[in-house]
């Protein structure tokens, strides 16, 4: 019984997890008369905001469709606190509806990595120790006028050094950010159903046609903004607590059709992949090193870079896959040839 009861529990937290993973609601609101600012406060949820950079704008009773932080059955209960400046009116509506469906193949592929960037010297820095470490080996064993002319010299190439940027001296790593996935739609065997998902820490914009806005942690709260000026065809922002991980999903707007074929020497016309692999029903990982636009295949090779693991987590077993990252980005593609 109890390991039973054990199951229930840990099926009922995932299928909750799963249920709260979107963040992203919308809902109607008006606004009328002269609005510099309004605040719709969701309480433990998070607030959307929206704000002026030019004094205000002047409404006419207009509806407008804005977003929420929280999707589903929680954001059609919410009631939130309003608050308006510039002496206008603004009332919230209710709920309106969820982003457009997202298919739970796609939903299932893992999400990139969102990892902080971390500094790092650079070559002009590590030049810079050398050379101080050299003038003062160099002061301390020299009579005080060259000690002097080294210190000049040292103090010149600092401060040049300085002046052309601190970023020459200090980088940042970059980090994985976007994949697009791509699998193939019931009965359109030569059409694709794609969603590009990409992460960020704590801050990340979206726009109207998202399709899922995900965080961790899942109840972190949120804050919506976007400008008065041109918040309906503008992008919003989300930000989250410090440390918290968000990600968007968005439909896929580039090529669309049949680009890529299982089938040896088939052409692809996404872009130049600065690596590629296949993966077979089996599970098996296949090297295919670059491969450039409308080029046939490479044959696979062995001694190559493998791609990385979590590019592989959450792809269905007994199905091929297409990997690849694309040329000077930390773009990833996952495709698969076969409907869900």
């Amino acid at each position: 019984m109890r390991p039973l009861l054990c199951l229930f529990i840990v099926l009922f937290s995932c299928t909750l997890a799963s249920a709260d993973d979107n963040r992203l609601g919308f809902g109607r609101i008006v606004l009328d008369g002269h609005v510099e600012s309004v605040e719709f406060d969701f309480g433990s949820y998070g607030k959307t905001r929206l704000l002026s950079e030019e004094g205000g704008r002047n409404f006419t009773g207009t509806t407008f469709r804005i977003p929420l932080p929280a999707a589903g059955e929680a954001g059609a209960l919410l009631t939130p606190t309003v608050v308006c400046s510039g002496g206008g009116e603004a009332r919230y509506l209710g709920w309106d509806s969820e982003p457009a469906g997202l298919s739970s193949t796609l939903r299932a592929r893992s999400r990139p990595p969102v990892l902080r960037a971390l500094p790092r010297p650079s070559v002009l820095s590590l030049l810079l120790v050398v050379l101080t470490s050299f003038a003062i080996w160099s002061a301390r064993r020299a009579p005080r006028a060259i000690w002097f002319q080294v210190a000049a010299l040292l103090g010149g190439v600092s401060a040049g050094a300085f002046v052309v940027g601190a970023s020459f001296l200090v980088k940042t790593d970059r980090t994985v950010a976007s994949v697009v996935d791509f699998s193939g739609v019931v009965g359109q065997p030569a059409s694709w159903a794609g969603v590009v998902t990409e992460g960020n820490l704590e801050m990340i914009h979206f726009e109207a046609d998202t399709l899922s806005l995900e965080t961790q942690p899942i109840g972190a709260k949120l804050l919506f903004t976007a400008h008065l000026e041109d918040f309906m065809a503008g992008t919003w922002k989300a930000e989250g607590p410090r440390a918290s991980k968000m990600w968007v999903r968005r439909p896929w707007s580039g090529i669309q059709g049949d680009w890529l074929h299982p089938g040896t020497g088939t052409a692809q016309n996404l872009g130049d992949f600065q690596a590629a692999w296949l993966r077979n029903s089996a599970s098996e990982i296949f090297a295919l090193g670059p491969w450039r636009a409308d080029e046939a295949r490479p044959e696979a090779t062995e001694g190559l870079m493998t791609p990385p693991s979590w590019l592989l987590s959450g792809l269905p077993m007994g199905r091929e896959f297409f990997l690849g990252l694309l040329e000077a980005s930390e773009t990833f593609v996952r495709a698969t040839w076969t409907a869900p």
